[in-house]
């Protein structure tokens, strides 16, 4: 009786024996021997393993799995979009712009050296400098259609009285300091200035109107006389002589002038009297109200001018030569500047400012630098999107996965591939045995199926 048990038993325990073992043996001849066996000239079949002897096709088998299925563009494009990835990039750059801003400006860091070399480069660069160009063309040709009062963001009517408080303060403050300035510019300049006026007093025109002048104060002076003083002067013709001598006695008049300005004396009196009469405007307000209507009658009309306007009314040229002038001036200043002057420039102010922190030069408060730190992020993010193709490219993932898994000994890759695959090779081994079980089983079937016809 038990030796039929075991004739039943035996053909399946045996059939799964024989099972897990064929199929482990298998596994492990994926990745054993690791080198061929040679007895004599022969090489042993199936040595190496078949991973060792196609390791070659099979890291480019992977590799090109990897940038054919892992990392395409379309999974690596749909990955940037995700929120996560988007917030980790912007926390990144908020880093990054944190750290820059509290780095202080040391002009002998080396950070300090690399920006005032790329700094330097930058400002000579052709394409650079015709982009701020353009940048401060955009902006004279917007601030040309602009008014003061625009600018200054005040009411027109509450910006002009503003104005003319502001002309009254500086009045009342400046003619009496101006007094002794004026004084003496007056006094080294005064000969020139009396030669300006007896020089102006001796042109025809101006000749002409004394001549007429002088004739009518004749006349006034004649009518002032009684009737005798009149006929005596009648008589002797001298109104007539006067007259027609009119000409010269001007002329003897703007040289006795010319004697009276030149004496020292006289002068001395009349800087005098110029410096007196400049203190006191400041002291009369009747005097500095007047100063200050005419004053602000010569500026507010500007203030409703359009500054492009205001210009054109001052230096003769329209608007887009304007700009034309201001584009050249600037693109010529930034040619002249030598990289010595700049790199010395830039050094001195640094040195100047050694101990302080970026972020206190630029001033930027939180809420702006979220804004500035948003718009990074999203640019470096469009930028990747728009470079992906060109990036996988040039980084060329199916020859990195290749040479990588090449590159490897097979101990490592086979433990590399046993970590992955461990617990599926386990049920490969239970699966040869259960099948190994099943082919015995149906041996034991198939014997008692045979015994029964016979």
């Amino acid at each position: 009786m038990m030796n039929n048990i075991l004739l039943y038993l035996a053909p399946p325990v045996i059939g799964a024996i024989i099972g897990y073992v064929t199929n482990a043996i298998a596994i492990k001849m994926l990745f054993r021997p690791l080198y061929p066996i040679k007895i004599g000239p022969f090489q042993l079949p199936f040595t190496p393993g078949i991973l060792p002897r196609e390791r070659h096709k099979l890291a480019d088998n992977i590799g090109r799995m990897v940038e054919r299925e892992l990392l395409t563009e379309e999974i690596i494009r749909q990955r940037l979009s995700k929120p996560d990835v988007i917030q980790a990039v912007e926390q990144g750059v908020s880093s990054a712009t944190e750290q820059l801003l509290d780095t202080k400006l040391q002009g002998s860091s080396d950070f300090a050296k690399e920006a005032i070399d790329f700094l330097v480069h930058t400002i000579h660069n052709p394409g650079f400098i015709n982009a701020l160009g353009s940048l401060l063309d955009n902006i004279a040709e917007d601030l040309q259609g602009r008014k003061i009062s625009d600018l200054s963001g005040i009411e027109i009517d509450e910006l002009q009285a503003k104005v003319q408080l502001l002309i009254s303060q500086q009045l009342e403050q400046l003619l009496p300091a101006a007094s002794s300035s004026i004084g003496s510019l007056l006094d080294s300049h005064y000969m020139e200035l009396k030669d300006r006026l007896i020089n102006f007093l001796r042109l025809p025109e101006i000749h002409e109107q004394l001549e007429v002048q002088g004739r009518i104060f004749l006349q006034k002076t004649f009518l002032k006389l009684n009737t005798f003083q009149r006929f005596f002067i009648s008589a002797a013709q001298y109104d007539k002589t006067l007259d027609e001598r009119m000409g010269d006695i001007i002329d003897d008049l703007i040289y006795q002038i010319d004697v009276l300005l030149s004496k020292e004396e006289n002068k001395i009196m009349l800087v005098r009297y110029v410096q007196s009469f400049i203190a006191d405007l400041g002291t009369k307000r009747e005097t500095l109200y007047r100063l200050t209507g005419m004053l602000n009658g010569l500026i507010a009309p500007a203030l409703h001018k359009e500054l492009g306007d205001l210009v054109q009314s001052i230096t003769g040229l329209d608007r887009e030569a304007q700009r034309k002038v201001l584009r050249t001036r600037f693109q010529s200043w930034m040619q002249a500047s030598s990289e010595e002057a700049i790199k010395a420039s830039l050094l001195k102010y640094l040195n100047q400012h050694a101990e302080s922190r970026i972020g206190e030069i630029v001033h930027i408060d939180m809420a702006q630098k979220a804004h500035i730190d948003g718009f990074i992020a999203h640019t470096l993010i469009d930028m990747a999107h728009r470079k992906i193709a060109d990036a996988l490219k040039m980084i060329n993932i199916r020859s990195i996965v290749s040479d990588r898994i090449d590159s490897l000994d097979m101990e490592s890759v086979e433990r590399i591939v046993l970590d992955v695959m461990a617990s599926q090779f386990k049920w490969i081994n239970v699966f040869g045995a259960i099948l190994g079980a099943l082919i015995g089983a149906g041996q034991v079937v198939l014997s008692f199926f045979l015994k029964g016809l016979n």
